[in-house]
């Protein structure tokens, strides 16, 4: 486009110093109007740059913007994955320690039990021991009555037959 007025410029020129002094100021008047064109050309070339160099940076802009937000959205999806791995292994751990509160006191349930066993086998085999005692001491006491009693039997008895 600029080549295009260049050379229509240059065409302009070439006429001028070619006409007579009558058309020489309709040739300024040309002139003049092809170089307010030119200005205009100009001009409407650097609005067009400046809003080619706007809508780029917008572009670039808004590429930043949406890497930036895939970013965030990465490091969100990382760490909600990331809280959900910590949130199972805290909930394995929390069933293993619930598992092993459980066993320990299963086992500590036993061993109380174990222990009343033991201790009821004692009290048992103590009290038997001592029933065993009593039941020995009132045999013995028995036969000493018995056998008192026989020994006085035939003194009561010639008592009894001498009345």
């Amino acid at each position: 486009m600029r080549s295009k007025l260049l050379a229509l410029g240059a065409a302009l020129i070439l006429a001028l110093v070619a006409s007579t002094p009558a058309e020489a100021g309709r040739g300024q008047g040309l002139v003049k109007k092809a170089q307010e064109a030119q200005q205009a050309v100009e001009e409407t070339q650097a609005e067009a740059e400046a809003a080619k160099a706007e809508a780029d940076a917008t572009a670039e802009q808004a590429k930043a913007d949406a890497e930036a937000a895939k970013a965030d959205a990465d490091a969100t999806a990382e760490q909600a994955k990331a809280d959900a791995e910590a949130a199972k292994a805290d909930a394995d751990q929390a069933v293993e320690d619930t598992k092993a509160e459980a066993k320990a006191t299963a086992d500590q349930a036993k061993a109380d039990a174990d222990a009343a066993v033991d201790q009821a086998k004692a009290d048992a085999a103590e009290a038997a021991d001592q029933a065993a005692d009593q039941a020995a001491e009132a045999v013995d006491q028995a036969a000493a009555e018995a056998g008192a009693a026989v020994e006085s039997a035939p003194e009561k008895a010639e008592a009894a037959a001498k009345k």
